[in-house]
């Protein structure tokens, strides 16, 4: 008999906070300083996670909370003999509402993390309050105030895989995924990207970005070996499988675009299904993509030119899909 489903919510209290340090080069004058930076990435999500009309479709309910923050470190300047004691500054700050529902109808198999076959919708409607790039003023009263960017923000976005086995063992899955910024042009920090490990992996991450993106991708994956059956301590190897891809997708800003500025990219991955100790999944990806047009873009003052290049990947995880 078919369980019936009940309105049980999950709530889930989540905390997250990132550092990294890097050094860059600080302009005071005729001197040319190289200084410490720190960033620091802070947020928190409460969310509530539920099942409705049955258990292929999942939501989910997220009230989030972010604050970045940069220091510089301390520094001397020779020029004026002077020690300038080291700043901290929030750069953004942020509260945002999301509201996910997902489609999960996959057909269950032994060979479903590694080659899964059926139908998965995600779509994801964000709502974000936030302040961006202080700057300072001094008001009528002669007080120094530090004036934000402020930004209202309506997010959404949706992908949509559907696969196929048109052989035993084999599959054939297409990709779509759509992505926009309403209202106005605001700040690349809020850009979608399309490059990268999770998008067209022709090209880098940061190369292809805008408020508004879409993408497809084609994919065709058979298997290698399907019983390995050997282990090489602390792995035991299940099954290899390879496949061939394509992609088609740019992103931009504004409302309007043309299919001759969207890009293209071919590659081919492998996927090593193991397990460490016999208990954990582990699994192993290498795939290696081709960007087949070349674009140029100006960052930080620099022409940087993308595209006609092998880019290659490589990772070990618990699952292949992300």
């Amino acid at each position: 008999f078919a369980e019936k489903l009940r309105f049980e919510p999950k709530f889930t209290l989540s905390g997250y906070n990132v550092t990294r340090k890097t050094t860059a080069d600080l302009y005071a004058g005729i001197d040319t300083l190289p200084v410490d930076v720190t960033y620091n990435l802070l947020e928190f999500e409460l969310a509530m996670d539920f099942k409705l009309i049955n258990y292929n479709h999942n939501f989910r309910a997220a009230l989030g909370i972010s604050k970045y923050e940069s220091s510089l470190g301390d520094f001397f300047i020779p020029s004026s003999h002077q020690f300038i004691k080291g700043t901290t500054q929030d750069y953004f700050r942020a509260t945002r509402l999301t509201l996910d529902y997902t489609y999960d109808r996959t057909y269950p198999s032994r060979n479903t993390d590694i080659n899964s076959v059926g139908r998965k919708i995600n779509v994801r409607y964000e709502f974000e309050a936030s302040k961006i790039n202080p700057e300072y003023s001094v008001d009528e009263g002669g007080n120094l105030q530090t004036v934000y960017a402020k930004n209202n923000l309506h997010k959404i976005d949706a992908t949509w895989s559907e696969g196929i086995m048109p052989y035993p063992n084999h599959s054939l899955t297409m990709k779509l995924r759509g992505a926009a910024i309403f209202g106005k042009q605001v700040d690349s920090f809020y850009d979608f990207y399309a490059g990268g490990l999770i998008g067209m992996r022709g090209y880098p991450y940061f190369a292809l970005g805008g408020g508004r993106l879409a993408t497809a991708k084609l994919e065709y994956r058979l298997p290698v070996l399907q019983k390995i059956d050997m282990r090489i301590s602390p792995l035991y190897l299940d099954k290899l499988y390879f496949s061939v891809f394509g992609d088609f997708g740019n992103a931009w800003y504004g409302s309007h675009t043309s299919f001759n500025d969207f890009k293209k990219d071919i590659g081919a991955e492998l996927r090593l299904q193991a397990f460490s100790s016999y208990v954990f999944p582990t699994s192993i990806f290498f795939s290696t993509a081709y960007g087949l047009d070349e674009f140029t873009k100006r960052f930080n003052g620099k022409n940087v030119t993308y595209g006609k290049e092998l880019v290659f990947y490589a990772g070990v995880l618990f699952g292949f899909d992300m």
